[in-house]
C-alpha cells in the first residue's frame, strides 16, 4: 500500500472515533484494561531497552513510539545481523542435509531445526514488514489507536473472570518467553543440532568451554529477538479482535436499553451505522497492513 493510502486511512481513524471513545466509558463495555496488559508492556519495554525491537513503549499508558536512542538502534542492527546469519546458516545446513546427507536414521534430529528455521523465517518477515517497510507508520498509529480504546480501570484481581482470549492477551509474554527457554534447554541437552551455532564451529574451538557458553548465550538471544517481534505483533492482533468484539456487544446493549438520546428507530439506526463504520475503518486498516 502506498504512503498516500496510509495517510488517508490514518486521517479517517483520527477523525471518526468519537462514538467509540464515548463507549469506552460505558458501564456496559466488558473489556480488559491497560493495567491488565501491564506485564506485556513491561516485557516490551525490557526488549526495547535491550535493543531487541526498534520501538519504545510507556508502561503505564501503553503508548508506542519509534526508538530514538542511537545506542539501542545500533544494538538492534547488531541483533538483526546475527539473526540473519543464524537463519542463513540453519537454512543452508538443512538444505545440505536433504540434498547430500539424508539418512532416515537421523530423522529424529529434524523437528527442532525445521521448526526453528520456519519460526525464524516468519518472524524475520514480520520484523521487516511491520518495523521497516512502508507499513510501519500505519502499524504504529493503528496500534496506539487500539491501545487508546482499552479501558483505564484497575487490574482485575480475580483471574477466573478472564475468558480464553483475554487470558491469552494478558499472559502472552509469559507464553512467548517459554520458547527461548525451551530452545536453550534443547541446546544444553544436545548441541549437535544442525541449526545450532556450536555444531558448526571448527573442532579446535569446541575444546574451549567459553565457546560453549558464548554459543548458548547467542542461541538464547537470537530466539528472544524472534519472540520480541512476535509479542508486539500478536498483542496488537489480540487487542484488535478483543476491541471489535467488546465494542460491538457494548453498542448493541446501549442501543437496546439507552434510548434517551435516540428515541426514534431512525436515530438508533444512524447511531448503529456510525459505530459500525468506525469499527469497519479499524478492520480495514488492520487488514491493509
Amino acid at each position: 500500500m502506498s504512503s498516500n493510502n496510509n495517510e488517508t486511512i490514518l486521517k479517517e481513524n483520527d477523525s471518526r472515533l468519537s462514538n467509540l471513545r464515548k463507549l469506552r466509558e460505558s458501564p456496559h463495555l466488558k473489556l480488559i484494561s491497560k493495567k491488565d496488559l501491564e506485564l506485556n508492556f513491561k516485557f516490551i519495554k525490557l526488549c526495547s531497552i535491550m535493543g531487541l525491537i526498534p520501538i519504545d513503549i510507556r508502561v503505564k499508558s501503553g503508548h508506542m513510539s519509534w526508538q530514538q536512542s542511537r545506542l539501542r538502534l545500533g544494538l538492534h542492527f547488531m541483533y538483526m545481523t546475527i539473526w540473519v546469519l543464524h537463519w542463513a546458516l540453519g537454512t543452508f545446513r538443512l538444505a545440505e542435509y536433504f540434498v547430500f546427507k539424508y539418512d532416515s536414521k537421523d530423522i529424529d534430529q529434524l523437528p527442532c531445526p525445521v521448526l526453528c528455521t520456519l519460526t525464524s523465517s516468519v518472524c524475520l518477515y514480520l520484523n521487516y514488514h511491520f518495523f521497516w517497510s512502508s507499513h510501519r507508520t500505519l502499524f504504529l498509529a493503528l496500534g496506539n489507536a487500539l491501545l487508546d480504546l482499552l479501558k483505564d480501570g484497575e487490574k482485575r484481581q480475580n483471574l477466573a473472570t478472564y475468558n480464553r482470549s483475554e487470558s491469552l492477551a494478558v499472559f502472552l509474554s509469559n507464553f512467548i518467553l517459554g520458547s527461548p527457554a525451551i530452545h536453550l534447554g534443547l541446546f544444553l541437552i544436545s548441541s549437535e543440532g544442525y541449526n545450532f551455532i556450536y555444531y558448526n564451529l571448527p573442532d579446535f574451538l569446541k575444546t574451549f568451554w567459553t565457546s560453549y557458553v558464548v554459543c548458548a548465550v547467542v542461541e538464547f538471544i537470537v530466539v528472544l529477538t524472534w519472540m520480541a517481534t512476535a509479542v508486539v505483533i500478536l498483542l496488537m492482533e489480540l487487542i484488535c479482535f478483543l476491541n471489535m468484539d467488546a465494542y460491538l456487544k457494548c453498542s448493541a446493549v446501549v442501543m437496546r436499553y439507552d434510548k434517551q438520546g435516540h428515541p426514534s428507530y431512525i436515530g438508533q439506526l444512524r447511531k448503529a451505522h456510525e459505530v459500525l463504520r468506525e469499527l469497519q475503518i479499524f478492520m480495514q486498516s488492520f487488514n491493509e497492513i
